[in-house]
């Protein structure tokens, strides 16, 4: 099979396409980074969000490069790195701050009495089925001591 060979021309426009498709990952991890400011997690959690994210990540990057170029190219891989820490830069840390602080507020605001309602209906209920588990236990305790013969 003979190796392809792009034109000056051709793999300019894909570095620019693949830096528009980086922009684009770029926005959607500040989405994931947005949830994550308004939601608390923990490392586990965020280890396996950054690994969707990254397998999501390599898939594009495996068919935008293989669709385009017919192999994968280092050019688009740059292209795709530079968009997302451009549109990180320029756009994405101001848009994740406002963003954050618009949703930390719905969510203190509205979210959170709810939440907490249901944990006080919640401990009412658990407080009654583990003093009521806590008494069946100690009769079960009386019922299983042998008879006095």
């Amino acid at each position: 099979m003979e190796p392809m060979h792009l034109e000056i021309a051709q793999e300019t426009e894909y570095f620019f396409l693949s830096c528009l498709l980086g922009a684009g990952l770029g926005i959607i991890y500040d989405l994931v980074r947005v949830f994550r400011n308004t939601v608390k997690h923990n490392k586990v959690l965020v280890f396996i969000e950054d690994f969707i994210y990254a397998a999501f990540f390599g898939f594009a990057f495996f068919l935008f490069g293989t669709d385009l170029t017919g192999g994968i190219r280092a050019f688009v891989l740059l292209g795709m790195f530079a968009g997302c820490m451009i549109e990180r830069v320029a756009l994405g840390n101001w848009a994740v701050k406002l963003i954050s602080k618009v949703t930390g507020y719905i969510w203190n605001v509205l979210l959170s009495p709810i939440r907490g309602f249901f944990a006080k209906i919640l401990a009412v209920i658990n407080k009654r089925i583990v003093k009521k588990y806590l008494n069946f236990l100690k009769r079960e305790k009386k019922s299983q001591k042998p008879l006095k013969v």
